[in-house]
């Protein structure tokens, strides 16, 4: 609905994915520090949102998105949309940007149970990471 393209809150994408509530991809956003000279690595490209706000703040962006469908539709519609620093990789996000190292900045829009190694070695001295860190199932509600 177009009423929902005004909401802050998550939205139903393509292969079960959503695409982060608009405060979330500001807050992350800000946080990741992002300067004119930057390369940002994205892993979760899912619409193409969030990179279309990380081009506008940095020199360079690879997105790396697991699912074909939502990496091949993003990078078609960010093309469409000029955001020509925006580079697309459909593969698996710890292995598809190895040999693209090093990042001033790396963005990951799913949590992690922890931080990947491989992807602090893929940034920059002075490098910036922002993920979300957690465990993937909630606490046990079930009782004894």
């Amino acid at each position: 609905m177009l009423t929902d393209a005004y909401a802050d809150q998550a939205l139903p994408i393509s292969c079960g994915q959503t695409i982060s509530q608009p405060y979330v991809v500001a807050y992350m956003s800000e946080q990741l520090r992002v300067q004119p000279r930057h390369r940002v690595l994205e892993i979760g490209t899912g619409s193409g949102y969030q990179a279309a706000v990380l081009s506008r703040l940095a020199r360079e962006v690879v997105s790396v998105e697991r699912y074909r469908t939502l990496g091949d539709r993003a990078r078609e519609r960010l093309h469409a949309l000029n955001y020509s620093n925006v580079d697309v990789v459909v593969g698996d996000g710890l292995v598809a940007a190895a040999e693209r190292g090093p990042f001033d900045r790396i963005m990951v829009t799913a949590a992690a149970e922890a931080i990947p190694q491989l992807l602090v070695d893929l940034l920059a001295n002075d490098g910036v990471m922002v993920l979300p860190v957690g465990p993937h199932k909630g606490p046990s509600t079930s009782s004894a």
